[in-house]
Parts: structure tokens; sequence; C-alpha cells
């Protein structure tokens, strides 16, 4: 269990042109945990982009607020690849 013990944490992404809030929520020990999931869901949906457009955005974030809707942690799409030669 991590500080707060397990927690149930909503994935709000938040992008340009539409905002996509999440309802359920997941559930998960402490914030890295939640983090990990961000930076997995965050990579999914550049890869889905990626194939249905050849592009996506990196001014694009998943908000993860907890159950009073209180932001606490944000992941840019920016800080979730590396752009670069291999």
């Amino acid at each position: 269990m991590g500080l707060f013990g397990a927690m149930r944490l909503r994935y709000n992404l938040i992008e340009d042109a539409v905002s996509v809030y999440d309802e359920e929520g997941i559930v998960v020990v402490d914030l890295e945990a939640a983090r990990t999931v961000a930076l997995k869901a965050a990579r999914e949906i550049m890869a889905e982009d990626l194939k249905q457009t050849g592009a996506f955005s990196l001014r694009s974030r998943i908000d993860i607020t907890d159950e009073s809707g209180v932001v606490v942690l944000s992941v840019p799409f920016s800080d979730v690849v590396t752009i670069g030669h291999a």
C-alpha cells in the first residue's frame, strides 16, 4: 500500500479540441502506480492517433483526479515519449 492506501482515481484526457472525462476511475495503491497507468494510456492513445492520422499532439495530457475532482497528478504527452534518432 502507498502512503494513502488504495484510492480510486479518474484519468481525464485533455486535448486541444475535446476533453474526455473518466466517470469510473481505477483503483491504484499510490501515485506512482497512477502515473504508470497514465503513461501507458497516453502511449496507447498516441499510437492509435499515429495509426489513424499519421500524427499525434504533444500538447495533450492526462489529468489524474481524486474522487472529489482535485487534480493530483498531470501527465503531459510531451513527457511520455522521446523523439530522436535511435
